[in-house]
């Protein structure tokens, strides 16, 4: 099973931490927790935590000194 670009951690990552050893029987199962757990994290912080590439383009006025992210 592929790993989506969302994972937030790599498959060897949760294998080493859950003490999985060399027995990949499991690792379609751990990927598929890793991938829902990464995507629970991100749905509930509303954060994108993969590095991602964002362009917005900001109106600005005259005198202003702050600028607000719409991502964040």
């Amino acid at each position: 099973m592929a790993t989506k670009a969302t994972t937030l951690w790599a498959l060897g990552t949760v294998r080493s931490w859950l003490g999985a050893g060399s027995d990949t029987a499991d690792d379609t199962d751990i990927q598929r927790v890793a991938d829902g757990v990464s995507e629970f994290v991100e749905r509930y912080t509303r954060r994108k935590f993969v590095t991602q590439t964002i362009t917005e383009i900001q109106d600005s006025e005259a005198g202003q000194n702050q600028i607000y992210l719409h991502q964040y």
